[in-house]
């Protein structure tokens, strides 16, 4: 063996052993931190963190997720990543979402199951613009917080029956707002639904301001009264 081989070979055992020792550094920290996958409470968990650092090893189910990505630092599309990392995101027996997503740089979630909380918060997600699926309870019993939350894409599934106010959404789209209003109780009484004017009168293509831009029986005027029982705001 040369000495030109002879080095390679020290080279790439070399690499072997440091990417063994991060390997097993890897599982050490994660084994750790999520208890071998029986950690529930993730309360601040993430809080702070970024792409790089976001590697779990094992799927997440929650009971408790206050402040969980409290300002995840990276832009991230949160369906993609847990994909590349081959794991899966539950929250259908989290109990509490207190400003999980406060501050956080996360662009998209996908299915969120909120059917075991009394409280939807996504509080201050400002960089929040797509909910694959948002699955509520089916007694419209929740409260709401999307303060600050400029979401864009959304499917809702089960019954909104609490005020709602989307304000900070002036870009949402057509069959995000459809979805929202179809999810609005039936039987709710002296509850708001409060949207941006901008995202209306261009969903619709009409003038909120100017009721002759939507008469009856055009498709603005069908869906509200479809949901005649609720107070409609825009601002």
């Amino acid at each position: 063996m040369s000495v030109g081989e002879k080095l390679a070979t020290i080279a790439e055992n070399e690499q072997k052993v440091y990417d063994a020792g991060k390997n097993f550094q890897y599982h050490e920290f994660w084994d750790n931190l999520q208890q071998y996958g029986q950690r529930k409470e993730y309360i601040g968990t993430f809080s702070r963190w970024n792409k790089t650092l976001f590697k779990p090893k094992y799927d997440m189910q929650p009971t408790k997720a206050m402040y969980m990505f409290e300002n995840f630092r990276t832009d991230i599309d949160m369906v993609e990543l847990l994909k590349e990392c081959d794991v899966t995101l539950d929250f259908s027996k989290c109990t509490n979402f207190q400003n999980f997503l406060m501050w956080s740089h996360i662009l998209r979630l996908g299915v969120i199951d909120t059917r075991s909380a009394a409280q939807v918060h996504f509080y201050y997600a400002y960089m929040l613009k797509t909910i694959d699926r948002l699955i509520l309870k089916d007694d419209g019993s929740q409260t709401f917080s999307f303060e600050s939350c400029p979401i864009q894409n959304i499917t809702i599934e089960g019954v909104i029956g609490k005020n709602i106010n989307l304000k900070w959404s002036s870009k949402i789209t057509h069959d995000s707002l459809i979805s929202i209003i179809n999810a609005l109780s039936t039987t709710a009484t002296k509850q708001t639904v409060t949207f941006s004017k901008t995202a209306i009168n261009n969903a619709f293509g009409i003038d909120i301001d100017d009721e002759t831009t939507y008469p009856e029986g055009s498709e603005f005027y069908n869906l509200r009264n479809t949901k005649s029982n609720w107070n409609f705001s825009y601002v």
